[in-house]
């Protein structure tokens, strides 16, 4: 809303774990925001913690081994190990999704989040992280507006009720393969 937008060096994208993610974005109306900042949905699932999300920049690449730099990344996951986002990046912080767009338009991960400004905005006006964090009744409304239960109930969003085609595994233990 404010004009700010990741760093030009930095990589920003998104892959959320299903089509139901990005169907409640945009239903709380905060899927062209983020593509706004840099956050484009550039597929499902593991896309970019696996590495899948594309090069670094040319520029960013030659940088990190003209210079031997440790890049660093910052990553909503589960997991966190070196090259987890791309070969050249060495570490990776594990932020929560805010945090992570946070961290893009401040362009570091040495910057205080909470005493500096992120970034200008459009008008120039310094963006900071209080400034943009949403009120608990803002957060409440979001989550109001994308909530669809019938979404929720449906494996892989097709359509049929998990309750119709879950079944207790035959061997009593979960995720065995019946061998």
């Amino acid at each position: 809303r404010r004009g700010l937008r990741a760093r030009p060096w930095v990589k920003a994208s998104m892959s959320p774990g299903s089509r139901v993610v990005t169907a409640m974005l945009e239903k709380a109306g905060l899927l062209a925001p983020l593509a706004e900042v840099g956050f484009h949905v550039i597929g499902y699932g593991c896309m970019t913690c696996g590495s899948g999300a594309g090069p670094l920049l040319p520029a960013a690449s030659e940088a990190i081994a003209r210079d031997d730099l440790v890049a660093i990344g910052v990553i909503s996951t589960n997991r966190n190990f070196e090259g987890r986002l791309n070969a050249q990046i060495r570490g990776t912080y594990l932020a929560s999704p805010p945090l992570v767009v946070a961290h893009a338009i401040a362009g570091t991960v040495l910057h205080d989040l909470v005493a500096e400004p992120l970034g200008l905005d459009a008008e120039g006006r310094p963006g900071t992280l209080a400034a943009l964090w949403p009120s608990d009744a803002e957060l409440r409304a979001a989550m109001e507006a994308s909530r669809e239960p019938a979404r929720l109930v449906t494996p892989r969003s097709i359509g049929t009720p998990i309750s119709a085609t879950s079944s207790p595994p035959k061997s009593g233990r979960a995720g065995a393969s019946g061998r």
